[in-house]
């Protein structure tokens, strides 16, 4: 039977109490998977404890057919695409000559990639307090690798660089899944996520402080009730509008940060990051630059898993010497590291593998935009609790390495984003199947 409250995200916030609901294994497992991060193993450079879970659950499932629900419309379409990117793999890597060190790192993190997002779909199934169970896994995970030591990151205590890479996020998230019982509107949660994301943009945390913000701003503004391509329309219309004023936003944070309102650690990197009147997106991010370079030389099939170039390396390395950072020329792992650098799920797809390897994640963009606008327009919009994972997720695919944890993450968020699709498809929605 069909539960048709399973996977709402309307106005009503959620309630969290201890229920059978949040006891069941799939909610188990779902909170179980991303806590295992925490366990690491140096096994095929790093095996996670979450991928030996994985090696048991995919089997399990498969045999409990009767039980799981194993027919995911988004997920068998996604499949498609990483088909096309696993073929595109084999033959870059035989045109590359790609070692097979490489080719069995790469080939372990595709399917372990793929194995967590079949698992997720499977287990999320459209409920609600599964994805939440993630989310929290997720949260505790990201923090307590910092207080945990397994991170170099906690070096520094709860602030400073761990904030930036793990706290900032799990704080955030446990944050807002606290408040869905105390603000009633998702207005309200809205209005108080961007007041609190000015907290990371004094604690020097500029990205999160932006994906909190639109997490935010989005759950505010969002009108209920617009069919899928009116909101596709009006949210690529304030895509374009958000995109046009960044100019301005990036000036008027240059001159808070010039005038001092910032501290002289942020002042600097503004400095160096601006310098070559590149904005701060790119001026901050050379790899970025080496990385589209490396795509207009080999579009096709890219330069194979873990793509390597050194001519390509010297170029970042000289850049990185021109913005001010000393470069130890005399440090053979300096000069003998000839990976192109990316620092992009995109990029790093499109630089190992080419064009399909690019189009994967091209594909799962239009998905996380589409979850994006349903949630701040469809029949049943969502607050900025599922609205943050889905600026992550944007931000990463554009500018951040694909790195061990993501690919467990990435698919819970990916998973948020095609409830949120699904669950606005027509008023008063009550699928057969959830999705």
């Amino acid at each position: 039977m069909i539960n048709r409250r399973a996977g709402r995200v309307a106005d009503r916030p959620l309630t969290i109490r201890v229920d059978r609901a949040w006891v069941r294994f799939e909610t188990i497992m779902c909170f179980a998977i991303p806590m295992l991060t925490l366990i690491r193993l140096p096994v095929i450079g790093t095996l996670l404890a979450s991928d030996i879970l994985l090696f048991f659950l995919v089997p399990f499932i498969l045999v409990n057919g009767g039980y799981f629900n194993l027919n995911q419309k988004y997920f068998n379409k996604i499949l498609v695409f990483l088909g096309f990117w696993f073929l595109a793999s084999i033959i870059s890597d035989i045109r590359a000559q790609t070692s097979i060190s490489d080719i069995m790192r790469w080939q372990a993190a595709f399917w372990t990639l793929t194995g967590y997002a079949y698992v997720f779909f499977v287990l999320v199934n459209g409920h609600r307090e599964r994805y939440v169970a993630a989310l929290v896994g997720v949260a505790l995970a990201l923090l307590l690798k910092n207080v945990l030591g397994v991170s170099a990151f906690g070096a520094d205590g709860l602030i400073g660089i761990a904030w930036k890479f793990g706290n900032g996020v799990a704080v955030t998230i446990l944050l807002l899944v606290m408040l869905q019982s105390r603000l009633r509107t998702r207005k309200a949660q809205g209005i108080f996520t961007m007041g609190f994301s000015l907290v990371h943009l004094i604690l020097n945390a500029r990205s999160l402080f932006l994906m909190t913000f639109l997490a935010g701003f989005s759950a505010m503004i969002g009108v209920k009730g617009l069919s899928p391509i009116r909101r596709n329309a009006m949210g690529l219309v304030l895509l374009a509008i958000g995109l046009s004023t960044l100019p301005l936003a990036e000036s008027i944070y240059g001159n808070a940060v010039m005038s001092g309102y910032f501290s002289d650690e942020v002042r600097d990197k503004y400095i160096q990051q601006t310098q070559k009147n590149l904005g701060i997106l790119l001026g901050g991010r050379s790899e970025s630059l080496v990385a589209i370079e490396a795509v207009t030389q080999k579009p096709l099939f890219g330069f194979g898993s873990y793509a390597r170039d050194g001519e390509l390396r010297l170029q970042y390395l000289q850049m990185l010497e021109q913005k001010g950072e000393k470069i130890q020329w005399e440090l053979p792992s300096v000069t003998s590291d000839d990976r192109i650098p990316t620092h992009s799920y995109f990029f790093s797809a499109f630089v190992n593998h080419g064009v399909f390897g690019g189009l994967f994640w091209a594909y799962i963009m239009t998905l996380v935009l589409r979850g994006v606008f349903a949630g701040m327009f469809g029949y049943r919009p969502c607050g900025p609790l599922e609205l943050l994972p889905l600026m992550m997720t944007i931000w990463d695919i554009m500018f951040s390495p694909f790195g061990l944890t993501q690919r467990v993450f990435t698919p819970i968020y990916i998973v948020i984003a095609c409830i949120l699709i699904e669950n606005n498809i027509r008023p008063k929605n009550k699928p057969k199947n959830r999705y």
